[in-house]
């Protein structure tokens, strides 16, 4: 019986130190913190107002032409009188038919914008790809 009672009085002074030493540890994480995460305590800048009626609800996504041209990648398709940059499953319509044109069949990067409304690719440059 007495070693039934120093058996539980052993791992209670195991439970207890165990919690000292995460307690020890002052609530702070283990690991070091991530260096790209943001601040939570960085603020949000503040909203100018705007004079132009249709910018006072909030802020408006930025159209075509205000957006920074990324890289498209896919194949250009002829579907009917028009072309269109087949990418995996999905497909988008190309703004310069003449341009496209020239690749139709073939592995292209386009430099452009993307107008969601429409599901066109504003195209400012078309090459072919490194992969064809």
């Amino acid at each position: 019986m007495k070693c039934c009672r120093t058996a539980v009085v052993m791992l209670g002074v195991c439970v207890g130190m165990v919690t000292m030493a995460f307690s020890q540890a002052g609530g702070r994480p283990t690991q070091p913190p991530d260096p790209t995460a943001q601040s939570p305590a960085t603020a949000a800048p503040a909203t100018i107002p705007s004079p132009d009626p249709k910018q006072e609800h909030g802020s408006v996504p930025p159209t075509a032409s205000q957006q920074k041209a990324r890289p498209f990648m896919g194949t250009i398709i002829r579907e009917k009188e028009s072309y269109v940059l087949r990418a995996g499953d999905l497909e988008y319509k190309v703004d310069d038919p003449v341009k496209a044109r020239r690749f139709a069949g073939k592995n292209v990067k386009i430099m452009g914008t993307f107008d969601k409304t429409s599901n066109t690719i504003h195209m400012q440059t078309i090459e072919a790809s490194p992969s064809s």
